[in-house]
């Protein structure tokens, strides 16, 4: 409100009372003094550095042109005159110029796109290449045959590179992409920079060819209004998503032109030298510097693009091991939902079961194809130093192996004895065979895993297959033999408890029976 406010002022004093000069230098002061203002506000809700060190040096090219108008108003009010060209204010105009283009310079510089920042000045300086050769042909000449001193030469010659370095800083914002500025700030700053050049192209024309006469025209607010644009657009700043915008055809346009930008500059110049060969040394040099630069050019993008495959690689890379990383986890997932699986179902099998025998039956029955075992036998514990042969999973009852076993007979009784896995990978040939319908064969391996519960050996399972158990089996067949242990001698336990009852049970009925002939005696 206060923006278009001020724009309002301005022009209704353009209008109604141009003769009050006091009113329009104040006006003129008020303008960039606002634009101060909204930047100074802004700096201090701002709280990434990047983004207020670049909030800080439009702020000191704002105030540059901040003192350009007060020179510019002080000689125009209180001294009555007409401020020369070149002149002390056109110095602080330009600074504001360059200084907003080092701003944004710093803001592309600091996203990390170094690479870039450099392809696009050079981008930029092949224009400014084109447009200096231009402007030597056309403006220059008349200003180094009129300049009287030394400062008024190099203010002159800074004007027309002032512009170019405008329109450095509009090419740079719109090379910037929205990672870089939000959306309202890139337009707002868009929108003040390209009216901004425009009403400096025409006061340099003006200018250099004595047209301009100093008088209040329409086109008078249009600085002090694109200042404020930029003022304005600082309240919009925030930290953006750094994340890739999907390319449209916008980008794919632009992209393009870049592209073409060298070549089509070329073909300007070798243009212009036909339609004005009096100027040919002056356009064949602008070319020869154009092509210098296009070399650069394409060797900085071969040198980018090499950079950018490598990182490529390197990403690809890093994506193959996280790929790997993650189809382990996936595996590892999966193996551990398949033993959580078939410990909970050899879990669920355990409540109901009143003997040891049933309980070797089933499990037997369930662990042996569990673990991609043909054969299975279980031995249980039957005094402190024997184990008897309790289930077995697809017995053909051949006349092979033994019954029972005592503590470290066979490995069966070795294994009871210390308590330990023990493999066999090379079976004798008066081994059991695994029989089916279509004939037998003996087994490549034999695995006998103990059942313990607080260090002593309650059962002993022996296993036979044709393939060595995996990492995953043996750690299901440990956990499964863990539990055994443990409900072998919870069964065991209940079993003489049960037989303490009933022996208890026996002896109260015998007690009775024999009181009762006592009382009959």
């Amino acid at each position: 409100m206060i923006a278009v406010m001020y724009v309002l002022i301005y022009y209704t004093w353009i209008l109604l009372w141009p003769d009050l000069k006091l009113v329009g230098s104040i006006i003129a002061v008020t303008g960039p003094l606002l634009t101060l203002i909204f930047i100074r506000s802004s700096l201090q809700r701002i709280k990434e550095k990047e983004e207020k060190n670049f909030w800080v040096i439009v702020f000191m090219g704002c105030f540059s042109y901040f003192i350009g108008e007060l020179i510019w108003r002080y000689r125009e009010f209180y001294l009555g005159i007409d401020d020369p060209f070149p002149g002390w204010a056109n110095l602080f105009y330009n600074l504001f110029v360059f200084i907003y283009s080092i701003a944004v310079f710093y803001k592309v510089y600091v996203t990390g796109k170094k690479y870039r920042t450099i392809q696009v000045f050079f981008d930029c300086f092949i224009m400014m290449t084109v447009l200096t050769t231009i402007s030597w042909v056309y403006f220059l000449n008349p200003l180094l045959s009129k300049a009287s001193s030394m400062f008024e030469l190099v203010i002159s010659l800074s004007y027309p590179v002032a512009i170019l370095g405008i329109l450095l800083g509009i090419v740079l914002l719109f090379l910037s992409s929205k990672s870089l500025f939000p959306h309202v700030l890139l337009i707002l700053n868009t929108t003040g920079i390209t009216f901004y050049t425009i009403a400096e192209t025409y006061y340099i024309y003006q200018s250099i060819y004595h047209t301009y006469n100093g008088d209040i025209t329409y086109l008078t607010p249009i600085w002090n209004v694109c200042l404020l644009l930029i003022g304005l657009s600082s309240f919009f700043s925030k930290k953006v998503n750094d994340v890739p915008q999907k390319e449209n055809n916008l980008t794919k346009l632009f992209y393009i032109s870049q592209t073409i930008l060298p070549f089509l500059s070329l073909i300007i110049l070798l243009f212009l030298t036909l339609i004005k060969k009096e100027a040919i040394l002056s356009f064949f040099i602008g070319g020869a510097v154009l092509l210098c630069l296009i070399t650069i050019r394409q060797v900085i993008t071969i040198f980018e693009n090499g950079i950018l495959v490598r990182k490529l690689k390197e990403r690809t890379e890093e994506l193959e091991i996280v790929q790997i990383e993650l189809m382990n986890l996936k595996d590892g997932a999966e193996e551990q939902s398949w033993l959580k699986t078939k410990i909970a179902e050899i879990a669920t099998m355990y409540p109901g079961i009143d003997n040891v025998e049933k309980l070797a039956h089933q499990l037997i029955t369930k662990i042996t194809p569990m673990v991609r075992a043909t054969y299975g036998v279980i031995y249980v514990k039957e005094d402190e130093r024997s184990f008897q042969k309790l289930a077995a999973y697809a017995d053909n009852q051949q006349d092979v192996g033994t019954k029972s076993f005592r503590l470290g007979e066979g490995i069966v009784g070795q294994c009871a004895l210390e308590n330990r896995m023990i493999t066999l990978n090379q079976v004798p040939e008066d081994y059991i065979k695994i029989t089916s319908g279509l004939g037998s064969v003996r087994p490549s391996h034999v695995t006998v895993i103990p059942a313990e519960f607080q260090e002593e050996v309650w059962a002993v399972i022996e296993l036979a297959s044709f393939e060595p158990f995996n990492e995953l089996e043996e750690m299901l067949l440990q956990e499964v033999m863990n539990n055994l242990g443990i409900n072998i001698q919870s069964i065991l336990g209940r079993m003489q408890v049960e037989k303490l009852l009933q022996e208890s049970q026996a002896l109260t009925e015998e007690l009775q029976s024999q009181s009762e002939k006592l009382q009959f005696q």
